[in-house]
């Protein structure tokens, strides 16, 4: 049924006599017994009224209105009651039922629905009355509205944070709202107003109690309170009028413990001021940059001493005037925190100078912006050109130590002339091809004192032109020894030593003078081994002719990956490919560690 009600009903029926009884819909009477209500109210079409005639109950047109429409004229006791009530077995319908038992007045509420789908509560009651059973209905709608009321500005009052206190007049604190936990009702409850706030707010409070029955504008304050227990707590006071039908009975004080506000407040100031003395006392200049606009928002004392610039003049700047190569500064500034590279800016007088900045990024004011502490390096840089360039005269006095070592071996032997400076050139370039350049110029180094051994070699065995006994070859194999026992006492950074000592080991095991395999061969060694014996392929001897680049290349492809590194030969060949040549050759003669002329 549409708009199903709850109604209230009653009655007694009597086989064969006309009878009427009460029911409800809605507070309103629907049906009324013969003997209390006038019978034209039956055809009234304003009241809703149903007549009884023995077990047939005759609703009007108001009644039928009020049950949705129903378009039946006629219905027995047990279909009128299905229509109202349903099939529940709900409350309205016992107290009906227990209505014609009982002398005494029953009640029960229920909700309805009205008209327009809104919820109306209704309470039943009723008693007998001789045959008959009188119900009495009552509409609870605006008590149950008002009691909702009640109950949600009890739970408001109840959670809301702080502490609310209703005042009379004369400043008599009646009624605690809400109670925090440093403070209890029987603290405050009964005592003036006065006796409550701190000697400094009583100007206020009484300012207050004579205004507000004037103005009735709420008013605000906020004062340090000492409570009972000696604490000290801030407390932030709101002082709004009550009225009862439009007059002044007294004001409600709704007072919040601002305390950790008030030190986080603290806190923040003193951070405030911690951050902007730092700022202005920073030995970096500091600016602090839109994001978006490049802009300078902020300089410190230092940024205006190092640029020469007011701050002002700062604040109409963007960061891009301060660059001597803008482009680069435009794209210097990294999302995330960091240092940038160097970068070089330029004072207002024109000085170009060298800077290192530092930049965190943060959000500030609504805007994204980044914080820049610049520092001036300039002597930094001088002091690392200097350093770089002390270093580069440290590396060419040991290059030339080198090869001053290297020129007077081959001035003991003629034969080996050039050969060391020849395999350091190939041996780079080798390098160079595996794409390895700090390599290349340890083996440049390296090749250029590889044989240095060969000065504990005696001289007319270096020169001998002829083949050497076993023991002048064995002798000979010693300068790999001798040579890391020379270059061990000096700290070259790396085991250039090792190289002296490996450059004729091979990788099956075969090589001297310690037999070494694979990856016991330092990759330095293994790359002056390939350019030693390509070199020394390409060079003329005494009893033939040079048998050329293409004679040693073919070599070191043949035992690729065998005696020699395969890295390192394809870098060899792809260098050859490439266009290397050795330098001059050398003037004729025979190497003295030539495999020729050792057995």
């Amino acid at each position: 049924m549409a708009g199903r009600s709850v109604p209230e009903c009653g009655g007694k029926h009597h086989d064969g006599a006309a009878s009427a009884a009460v029911f409800t819909y809605s507070g309103r009477v629907a049906w009324m017994s013969s003997e209390e209500v006038p019978r034209d109210l039956v055809g009234d079409s304003r009241t809703p009224a149903v007549s009884r005639q023995g077990n047939r109950l005759f609703p009007n047109e108001a009644a039928r209105r009020l049950l949705g429409g129903l378009g039946r004229d006629v219905y027995t006791l047990d279909e009128w009651l299905s229509e109202l009530f349903g099939t529940a077995d709900c409350e309205a319908r016992g107290t009906c039922l227990r209505a014609r038992e009982s002398p005494s007045p029953c009640w029960a509420a229920n909700p309805e629905h009205g008209a327009n789908g809104s919820e109306v509560w209704v309470e039943f009651g009723g008693h007998a009355q001789g045959d008959s059973a009188v119900r009495l209905p009552r509409n609870l709608t605006s008590h149950r509205q008002l009691r909702r009321s009640e109950i949600r500005w009890q739970t408001l009052f109840e959670h809301i944070p702080g502490l609310l206190l209703e005042i009379s007049p004369d400043g008599t604190i009646l009624w605690v709202g809400s109670q925090p936990t440093r403070l209890n009702s029987d603290d405050v409850v009964g005592k003036s107003l006065f006796d409550f706030l701190p000697q400094e707010s009583h100007e206020w409070a009484r300012d207050v109690l004579a205004r507000m029955p004037h103005s009735l504008t709420p008013l605000s304050a906020e004062f340090e309170t000492t409570l009972p227990d000696g604490s000290k707590v801030w407390f932030e006071h709101h002082a709004t009028p009550l009225l009862e039908d439009g007059a002044y009975t007294g004001l409600i004080v709704h007072s919040l413990d601002t305390t950790a506000k008030k030190r986080a407040e603290s806190a923040l100031r003193e951070s405030e001021q911690l951050h902007r003395e730092l700022f202005e006392l920073g030995s970096d200049a500091i600016l602090l940059i839109d994001n978006e606009t490049g802009g300078v928002l902020e300089a410190n004392p230092m940024a205006c001493s190092l640029y020469g610039y007011s701050r002002e003049e700062w604040l109409s700047m963007t960061s891009l005037e301060l660059s001597a190569e803008p482009e680069g500064t435009s794209h210097a500034v990294p999302e995330e925190a960091g240092r940038s590279p160097l970068r070089w800016h330029r004072r207002k007088d024109g000085i170009v100078f060298p800077v290192e900045i530092t930049a965190s990024h943060f959000d500030w004011k609504g805007r994204r912006v980044h914080f820049a502490a610049i520092r001036d390096v300039s002597d930094s840089v001088e002091r690392v050109v200097e350093l770089e360039q002390t270093v580069s005269r440290l590396d060419r006095a040991l290059r030339g130590a080198a090869l001053a070592v290297s020129a007077a071996l081959e001035k003991r032997d003629a034969y080996t002339a050039g050969h060391q400076v020849r395999v350091a050139e190939l041996a780079a370039a080798i390098a160079y091809e595996m794409n390895m350049p700090a390599l290349a110029e340890r083996v440049r180094l390296a090749g250029s004192l590889h044989d240095m051994g060969k000065l504990a070699v005696p001289a007319e065995i270096l020169a001998k032109p002829t083949k050497l006994s076993q023991a002048e070859a064995n002798l000979v194999k010693t300068h790999c020894e001798i040579g890391w026992e020379i270059l061990r006492i000096i700290d070259f950074g790396w085991p250039l030593e090792d190289v002296a000592l490996q450059h004729h080991e091979r990788l099956d095991g075969s090589g001297y003078p310690q037999g070494l395999k694979d990856s016991d061969i330092i990759l330095e060694a293994r790359v002056i081994a390939v350019a030693d014996v390509v070199e020394a392929m390409s060079s003329h001897r005494p009893y033939r002719a040079a048998l050329g680049t293409q004679a040693g290349l073919r070599e070191i492809s043949r035992n690729r990956g065998r005696l020699y590194d395969s890295t390192v030969v394809g870098a060899c060949l792809r260098a050859f490919d490439r266009g290397f040549r050795f330098p001059e050759e050398p003037a004729s003669g025979r190497r003295a560690d030539d495999p020729d002329r050792i057995d």
